[in-house]
């Protein structure tokens, strides 16, 4: 009987992940109705900006569950976080601009916000609207999972 209740155990260690799998992209489509699956996910983030002027790392109001998301249309990746600081989720589109290394203990990356900025267009600021953000994993396997999924 040891060996049923162990099999009866693993299975449902794997319905009760898949399920919760399923809910978090049901919340995740709430936000992007184009995203049809979980890519790789991340228990716990917390980001980061870096002040140029100050030469720092400052901590954002952003922290919770990350997902690298698979989409139907373009762009056909997209990162986010799933705030619990704030109702702002972070949402990074992840295009041809996306830059990305691993930098103990971060992630940082660095995305053209040219897409989501309104203006006129032509930036004549030498890239100053690229930020160079960094996410902090409570799991440092998770980090390098999801790096290694993005390279």
């Amino acid at each position: 009987s040891y060996s049923t209740t162990t099999t009866t155990n693993k299975m449902a260690g794997r319905i009760d992940a898949e399920t919760r799998r399923k809910a978090n992209l049901r919340v995740l489509q709430r936000i992007d109705s184009n995203i049809v699956d979980l890519a790789i996910t991340a228990t716990h983030v917390v980001l980061y900006e870096f002040n140029n002027a100050k030469q720092r790392w400052e901590k954002k109001n952003v922290e919770g569950w990350l997902a690298l998301t698979k989409r139907s249309e373009a762009p056909r990746f997209k990162l986010i976080v799933l705030n619990r600081s704030s109702t702002e989720n972070l949402e990074v589109p992840i295009t041809a601009s996306f830059q990305m290394q691993v930098k103990e203990p971060y992630m940082i990356f660095r995305d053209s916000k040219a897409s989501s900025s309104s203006g006129s267009g032509s930036s004549t600021n030498g890239g100053a609207d690229e930020s160079i953000r960094g996410i902090w994993f409570h799991d440092g396997k998770e980090r390098d999972q999801i790096a290694s999924y993005l390279e």
